[in-house]
């Protein structure tokens, strides 16, 4: 049993901030395992609690959490529910990383609140409706994940200005043609192009030549 009353401990993962403090989390859900994460009183700057088969929803209380700069809650696979709007309140985030989870639900449009956001990573996960284009207002984002999601309807032309160096839109999404003029890392060259539902889709490349057939028999000599 930990010092917070902590059963069932199957695995501890610590959350590292800046001050080099280290608080102790345990593995189940997140307000379960540290209830200061969802009363405000967590310290600190980064909340790491990723990897660890975390289940339940990412609860509304991380609003309270106003020194936040980072969030990592990927790769848990079994995060469910939606994503809090609440989150639009951590105007300190620069990286919110909850991708290949069961996060279902639309993107909150208060996301576009985060003006200090440099990384939006929700890619892998059940999101559906459209993205907002809010985000496009988020002049400090350098990565946007989104692949493998359920999104669909107008990508709007507002995430075209931003400043991307990574970006991954598509995948199972699909969009309603036409899209907007993407840059190198959101378009077609990238590993997720974006799709759309209603053609005419993004043009293939052509199908490689076949190579010259060899011949069945030498050819003959040439006359003396």
């Amino acid at each position: 049993k930990s010092a917070r009353g902590c059963t069932n401990m199957r695995t501890i993962r610590s959350l590292a901030v800046p001050d080099s403090t280290v608080i102790s989390l345990a593995v189940t859900d997140i307000c379960g395992t540290q209830p200061s994460a969802c009363d405000g009183t967590l310290q600190g700057g980064v909340l790491y609690l990723a990897s660890l088969g975390l289940t339940g929803t990412v609860p509304p209380e991380l609003g309270l959490l106003t020194d936040l700069e980072t969030i990592y809650l990927g790769e848990n696979h079994n995060l469910s529910g939606t994503l809090p709007p609440q989150l639009g309140k951590l105007s300190k985030l620069t990286g919110i990383d909850i991708d290949d989870n069961k996060i279902s639900g639309t993107i909150p449009l208060a996301l576009g609140e985060l003006v200090n956001l440099e990384s939006l990573s929700l890619d892998n996960a059940k999101l559906s409706g459209t993205v907002p284009p809010e985000l496009g207002k988020l002049s400090s984002l350098d990565s946007l994940l989104l692949y493998n999601n359920a999104l669909s309807g107008s990508l709007p032309s507002s995430v075209s200005g931003l400043g991307l160096t990574r970006c991954r839109l598509g995948g199972t999404n699909r969009y309603l043609c036409p899209l907007p003029t993407l840059r190198r890392a959101c378009g077609v060259d990238s590993d997720y192009p974006p799709l759309c539902s209603n053609g005419p889709h993004p043009p293939s490349p052509p199908p490689p030549l076949p190579p010259p057939p060899s011949p069945s028999t030498p050819p003959p000599p040439p006359p003396p």
